[in-house]
């Protein structure tokens, strides 16, 4: 039920169906992996997808998890149906759903807000270092920024394992990207201008991705929808921020081809994803750097940042240990980097930090995550698009002259 519930039909119950199937794995002996011999793979397999549906939705989200990794001690079975060749599926992203769960423990809760942005700048491109290095893992057929569609899916099932594979990563390129450009930046300008070329790249490539989305009413809502509309505001507010910048003609071109996705997925659903809208960003965008144009005004350059140049097809970052597989953490309830682990030797130390030094304005920059899920659920955060479009009111209504971010 809470797979089928990921589709846009199911989205108002898609957290209360995939929460209680978490509850009931982790109240059982199934996340202990304690289970009867004869059907023990059996009972593997499902602990590790609802794991894997848990994770990844708190992580999109922006919700607390309801697994405790600190009370898992289920092994990643083997299962034939998901192994392609050298790429073992489930494997794989069980690591990711993994990374996820830490990322979002040490980055995205509560208690992150009472870490020094130092300890919080190391553990940001510690993480990078190692979404890199679960890249690298992922077979070269199947791994993102390799060449897509992979030469060797010769099925549909191939090429939407590929696509999703693609897009979780990017994703969490845009998390970690979007969190680093958001902490106080002191001695830190050129890892920022790497985050945020990061940032327009991988933007791009979920732009160009969505030629090979399914508009279908079984294809889950963040790949339909959520993942498009994030690279949609990023594209716009790096337009609307960097009008004199190389690459302006393509990232508007970019704009314009999410905003005929955007199009299509309104036509398909016959209305009921009613995003049509969300085109005009584009013809928006363009006024504004025509205005610009025409006034003579220098806008943000872009000399002192590296231009994002093409989509690449490398790694995002470099890192010496990215040829080496990811392996799975154990049940350890803080990432390595926060324990004193491999590559904490050069993290603050966070510990002496109390309420009364910690600056409360990172709070709203931390958790300021929209869950995409409740525009259609009826929820309250239609005003927290704001948070991806900072002045976005003031850009709008220069750029038309219509008013603040409501009326687009």
């Amino acid at each position: 039920m809470a797979i089928f519930a990921q589709t846009s039909c199911g989205v108002h119950i898609t957290h209360a169906l995939t929460s209680e199937a978490a509850r009931m794995v982790q109240l059982s002996a199934m996340s202990r992996g304690i289970s009867d011999a004869a059907s023990a793979a059996a009972y593997q397999r499902t602990f590790w997808v609802i794991y894997i549906l848990e994770k990844t939705l708190s992580f999109a989200c922006g919700r607390p998890s309801v697994l405790r990794d600190a009370d898992i001690g289920t092994p990643v079975p083997h299962a034939p149906e998901a192994v392609f060749g050298t790429f073992d599926w489930l494997k794989a992203m069980s690591r990711f759903s993994r990374f996820s769960s830490k990322v979002y423990g040490s980055l995205f809760s509560i208690s992150a807000t009472l870490r020094s942005p130092e300890t919080l700048y190391a553990a940001v491109e510690a993480y990078m270092d190692e979404l890199e290095a679960w890249r690298m893992s992922v077979p070269e057929d199947f791994r993102p920024g390799s060449k897509f569609p992979p030469a060797t899916a010769t099925e549909t099932t191939l090429t939407t394992m590929a696509l999703r594979l693609n897009l979780y990563y990017y994703s969490a390129v845009v998390a970690l990207s979007r969190f680093y450009l958001n902490l106080p930046q002191r001695n830190h300008q050129h890892k920022s201008t790497e985050c945020e070329s990061a940032l327009l790249a991988a933007a791009s490539r979920i732009v160009e991705l969505t030629n090979f989305i399914d508009l279908a009413s079984y294809t889950p809502i963040w790949v339909m929808f959520s993942a498009p509309l994030s690279a949609s505001f990023i594209l716009f507010d790096f337009i609307v921020h960097h009008p004199a910048h190389p690459d302006t003609t393509r990232n508007l071109s970019l704009l314009s081809t999410v905003g005929a996705y955007f199009c299509h997925l309104d036509y398909i659903s016959g209305g009921t994803i009613p995003i049509s809208l969300l085109s005009d960003m584009a013809s928006i965008a363009r006024d504004y750097v025509r205005d610009n144009e025409n006034d003579g005004s220098p806008g943000r350059t872009a000399e002192n940042n590296s231009s994002a140049g093409g989509i690449p097809e490398q790694a995002l970052s470099n890192s010496e240990n990215s040829d080496e597989p990811l392996t799975m953490a154990g049940a350890a309830p803080l990432d390595d980097i926060l324990a004193g682990g491999p590559g904490s030797a050069n993290l603050p130390n966070a510990a002496g930090d109390t309420a009364e030094t910690v600056d409360w304005s990172l709070m709203d920059r931390i958790s300021g995550d929209i869950d995409l899920l409740d525009l259609f659920a009826g929820g309250n955060n239609a005003d927290s698009l704001q948070y991806y479009l900072p002045q976005a009111e003031a850009l709008l209504g220069e750029a038309r002259n219509e008013g603040p971010l409501d009326a687009v």
